[in-house]
């Protein structure tokens, strides 16, 4: 009997196997018993399928399912990409729910001595469905280029990036052209409750760490959507 940790563990897999008719690693069955079953699970596929469709909507080549698991190599983009790209950009932020943007000025020169967080600064709160995609669109401001920085992303515990199930934390090598710089992280929560999100930037011996809080509202009622006894 598929438990709900492993149906969604397989949920990405499937919708591979419906792109590119891969073989499965997992009983076909099973999942598809569990999806009958289970209303969380059942809705958390939906809303994975509904993402797919929409990327399928963006005016560029069309992604398959594996573009899932790559969604973050090449999700910064510079000034120049943001204008080539902007029809590219727009079917972005009509794809997912409800997108929010914070714009964090990082000012590398000042990080050995700035604090990160002021006691009058408010840190942002982005507040998400559960079981539901919320783009969250970073836009970094940079006083000048930097070749190979270091981006990383930590999400708190029931918290994941979408395409990267079971993994609270992402890092990567990047370049930073001097101006603005766009990165989409679609944040996916499954459990209700608080937590954060943080991004840090590293480049050479200099860091700086931005904070945004997260909180997930449970859309479903225990009268709707009573407790799954094989999950």
């Amino acid at each position: 009997m598929m438990k709900c940790k492993e149906f969604k563990n397989s949920i990405f897999e499937y919708l591979d196997q419906k792109e590119d008719n891969n073989d499965l690693s997992f009983d076909i069955q099973a999942f598809h018993k569990h999806r009958e079953e289970c209303k969380r699970c059942r809705k958390h596929l939906e809303n994975e399928e509904i993402f797919l469709y929409k990327l399928k909507q963006i005016p560029a080549p069309q992604p398959s399912a594996k573009f899932r698991r790559n969604v973050l190599k090449n999700a910064v983009k510079t000034n120049s990409d943001c204008k080539i790209k902007k029809n590219h950009l727009a079917g972005f932020a009509t794809g997912f729910a409800s997108a929010i943007t914070i714009v964090v000025l990082v000012l590398l020169i000042y990080i050995n001595t700035a604090p990160e967080t002021s006691p009058q600064q408010t840190i942002p709160e982005v507040k998400i469905a559960l079981f539901e995609l919320k783009d969250v669109n970073l836009v970094f401001n940079v006083p000048q280029d930097f070749k190979g920085a270091t981006l990383s992303m930590e999400l708190s515990s029931d918290y994941e990036l979408a395409g990267y199930p079971n993994q609270s934390k992402l890092e990567w090598q990047t370049d930073l052209v001097k101006g603005q710089n766009f990165i989409s992280l679609p944040v996916v929560s499954t459990k209700a409750g608080k937590g954060e999100l943080i991004a840090k930037i590293r480049y050479g011996n200099k860091e700086k760490t931005f904070k945004l809080n997260l909180l997930t509202i449970d859309t479903f009622s225990e009268e709707t959507f009573p407790e799954n006894k094989t999950g």
